[in-house]
């Protein structure tokens, strides 16, 4: 007699540790849903001009020497233009 309540017992704490863990995953650890930071959109790209070739200081350039890329738009710095 006593062997059952023993394991009766045990059944029930078991039950409440159970219980207990599926309430903590639901409402602290539940995944996807913890409240955190939006993720940041990528910025468009603009075309930005390179050089394609190594140029002389006073050179003309022509518009075969240069490729237009594109680039993160909030990569793109005033000082970026001459």
């Amino acid at each position: 007699m006593r062997r059952g309540r023993v394991f009766l017992f045990l059944a029930f704490i078991l039950i409440l540790i159970l219980v207990g863990v599926l309430v903590v995953y639901q409402f602290v650890l539940k995944p996807g849903t913890n409240g955190g930071p939006a993720p940041t959109p990528t910025p468009e790209p603009v075309k930005v001009v390179f050089v394609a070739n190594p140029v002389i200081k006073g050179d003309t350039l022509k518009s075969d020497q240069m490729v237009a890329q594109p680039w993160p738009e909030d990569q793109v710095l005033p000082e970026m233009f001459l």
